[in-house]
C-alpha cells in the first residue's frame, strides 16, 4: 500500500478516535503521522498561493470528507463547543442540535459527535469522551440520544456500565501469595526436587575448553 494512502488511513482513525486531525506535530505514539499532517498544512498554503505543490486536488477533497484542518488557527476547541451549545438551549430551549443546523454546521456535528464518543466510552473503547464531559453535559440536559430503538440501547450499554463500575468498586483486595522455595534433604534451596546432592546451580560450560583442576577433571561450579 502507498504510504499516502496509509497516512490517509491513520489520520481518518485518529479522527474516528479523537473527533479532530488536529495531531501534534510531534506526537508520542507516531510522529511521522504528525509530520505528515504538518506537511499537508504546508503543502495546502503552497497550492492556496500558486507555488508548486503536492497536494492534489483528490487528497485534499478526501480530507476535506474526513473534517480535515487545513489551518491550527481555525480549530474550536471542546469548551467553545459546550458555550455554543450554552448559548442554543438559551435561545431555544433544549440541546438537540440537529446534525445540520444551518446555523452553525459545526455544532449540529459536534453534539452528534458526543453521542457518539458517548457510546464508546460506555463500553470502554477508546473515546475522548470523560466523566468531567459528561457531567457538564448533563447539567445541561444534553440528550445522549434521540427516542426510539437507540434510546432503548443506549440505556442498557448505561446499565452494563454502572454495574461494571459498581463491581469494580466492590470487588476485595487481594493480596499477593508467597511459596516458599523448595528445597531438599540437605535444605538447599533450588527450583527442582529431584536433583540430588544440592548441585542446584550447575551452569553449563561457555566455552569451547572444559576448564579443569589441572588433573584432568572438569570442574563443577
Amino acid at each position: 500500500m502507498h504510504s499516502i494512502q496509509v497516512q490517509y488511513i491513520l489520520i481518518q482513525t485518529f479522527s474516528i478516535s479523537i473527533g479532530d486531525t488536529t495531531v501534534p506535530r510531534k506526537w508520542e505514539r507516531n510522529q511521522k503521522l504528525g509530520e505528515w499532517v504538518t506537511d499537508q498544512r504546508r503543502q495546502y498554503k503552497h497550492k492556496a498561493t500558486n507555488k508548486p505543490s503536492q497536494l492534489t486536488d483528490e487528497r485534499q477533497q478526501k480530507l476535506n470528507d474526513i473534517g480535515f484542518v487545513w489551518s491550527i488557527r481555525n480549530r474550536t476547541d471542546w469548551n467553545d463547543r459546550y458555550q455554543q451549545l450554552v448559548h442554543y438551549k438559551e435561545a431555544h430551549g433544549h440541546c438537540i442540535v440537529p446534525q445540520l443546523y444551518d446555523d452553525n454546521k459545526g455544532l449540529g456535528k459536534w453534539v452528534s459527535k458526543q453521542r457518539e464518543q458517548y457510546r464508546l466510552y460506555l463500553t470502554s473503547k477508546p473515546s475522548f469522551m470523560s466523566a468531567p464531559r459528561i457531567e457538564m453535559l448533563n447539567n445541561l440536559g444534553f440528550a445522549w440520544s434521540a427516542k426510539g430503538r437507540k434510546a432503548c440501547e443506549l440505556e442498557h450499554l448505561e446499565h452494563a456500565f454502572n454495574e461494571r463500575e459498581i463491581a469494580t468498586a466492590a470487588a476485595p483486595f487481594e493480596p499477593p501469595t508467597f511459596e516458599p522455595p523448595v528445597t531438599n534433604q540437605d535444605g538447599a534451596v533450588g527450583n527442582d526436587a529431584g536433583v540430588e546432592g544440592g548441585n542446584f546451580n550447575i551452569l553449563p560450560d561457555m566455552n569451547a575448553d572444559n576448564a579443569n583442576n589441572g588433573d584432568g577433571q572438569t570442574l563443577i561450579i
